[in-house]
């Protein structure tokens, strides 16, 4: 009784497997046997701050936002032109205007100066008016627009608030 079990238990489990939607029998993952896209968003962060104790960003308040714009393609180009999401009413790059992303290369937004690393092209991101309050560990959908590929939308998460 207890291997007949076992073989209807591994017949069940040879006919889920059989009756997936991938014929090649390989990785869900992101880029297993895939093309993806060579520019891609890391580490981005909605970056609140600590005052008087207090972390959440409220209606009305501007937030910092950090991110990387990561090309790997060895031989294009990307030209990144900016932001949009509903959780502010507008996202401001400074300084402004398009950021080339080089083959093998990548581009970093910090918060302010200071945030960025000797050698990072110097400009920083600020959603400007937040639509929605804000507390560490929400996530809101944001929108990265190129003016050669098409748009790469993320959902960004409220950083852990920064030590008094």
């Amino acid at each position: 009784m207890r291997t007949r079990a076992i073989t209807l238990i591994g017949g069940v489990a040879l006919l889920a497997v059989a009756c997936t939607n991938d014929p090649e029998g390989g990785s869900p993952n992101r880029g297993s046997g895939s093309e993806t896209d060579p520019v891609s968003i890391e580490n981005a962060f909605i970056t609140p701050e600590n005052i008087n104790g207090l972390c959440a960003l409220q209606v009305g308040d501007d937030a910092g936002f950090r991110y990387i714009v990561s090309n790997i393609s060895d031989t294009d180009s990307a030209t990144f032109t900016g932001i949009t999401t509903d959780v502010a009413e507008s996202a401001e790059m400074s300084p402004p205007g398009p950021k080339t992303v080089e083959p093998q290369s990548e581009i970093n937004s910090g918060v302010s100066g200071a945030d960025l690393a000797p050698g990072d092209p110097a400009f920083t991101t600020t959603l400007r008016g937040l639509r929605e309050n804000a507390e560490p560990g929400e996530s809101f959908s944001v929108t990265f627009t190129f003016a050669d590929r098409d748009p790469i939308e993320i959902m960004v998460p409220v950083e852990a608030c920064p030590a008094a």
